[in-house]
């Protein structure tokens, strides 16, 4: 099954940052230690395998038209990783290696996001650099200190839903329109 979730952090939101906060939630490393004996609470949720951005790619809109000054749009530099994350790069970039990511013009690929219309569609962002956006969208939500919330968790007996999770979320996401956001694919 595939979840989407909105990943907050204090910084941009790299592969190796992504990777420390998802780490208490892996599925195979929680069930070894419930093997071994441990008494170890069931995780808000758990992941066999995520990405980034994924089969929900493109969910957020960074408005290009409020951040022209601070980005400068107008100009030819790679923001990909800097300013915002994109499934798009993050795949284009895999698929080359470092002799040749040369080859790829971010400012070629921006009209495939969307840029046409002065917004860039992407995974990834400063929280106050995009538009608004349908928090009923995401089932789990990560906050910036690494705690989750999803609309519905495991208890070890029974499905339980959090009937204040969209509540919860809309607080997260305006106490922290300066930090990051991610949309993460996550699968169980």
């Amino acid at each position: 099954m595939h979840y989407k979730a909105f990943l907050i952090t204090k910084e941009f939101p790299t592969d190796d940052r992504i990777e420390e906060i998802m780490r208490p939630f892996n599925g195979e490393d929680y069930y070894n230690r419930k093997n071994e004996g441990t008494d170890e609470p069931y995780p808000v949720f758990t992941w066999d395998w995520y990405c980034v951005g994924g089969r929900y790619n493109s969910f957020f809109e960074l408005d290009m038209d409020k951040t022209m000054d601070k980005y400068e749009w107008n100009y030819c530099k790679d923001r990909a990783n800097v300013v915002f994350r994109s499934f798009l790069f993050d795949e284009l970039y895999h698929l080359c290696d470092g002799k040749k990511k040369w080859l790829i013009s971010e400012y070629k690929f921006y009209p495939c996001l969307g840029s046409k219309d002065n917004i860039l569609r992407v995974d990834g962002g400063l929280i106050s650099d995009m538009k608004d956006f349908d928090i009923t969208q995401c089932y789990i939500i990560i906050d910036a200190d690494g705690n989750a919330y999803a609309r519905s968790r495991w208890n070890g007996d029974k499905w339980v839903e959090d009937k204040t999770f969209d509540d919860k979320t809309k607080t997260i996401l305006e106490a922290n329109r300066d930090y990051y956001i991610v949309t993460v694919d996550i699968h169980d």
